[in-house]
């Protein structure tokens, strides 16, 4: 893996922790995993409250 790719792994995994920790204590729902592609759609849901999760 070259150091652009490493890079922009680590970005993305930051990312992806910053969205996700806005949605502590909601229930998540796994709907998609696909191996070929790696990837892995989670939907987190919470009582009286709408919004989009977007991370990638």
């Amino acid at each position: 893996m070259s150091s652009l790719e490493t890079g922009y792994r680590e970005k993305m995994l930051k990312s992806c922790a910053t969205f996700l920790s806005r949605w502590v204590d909601a229930d998540a729902l796994m709907l998609e995993l696909t191996l070929s592609i790696k990837t892995l759609k989670i939907v987190p849901t919470e009582e009286g409250r709408s919004g989009n999760l977007a991370c990638g």
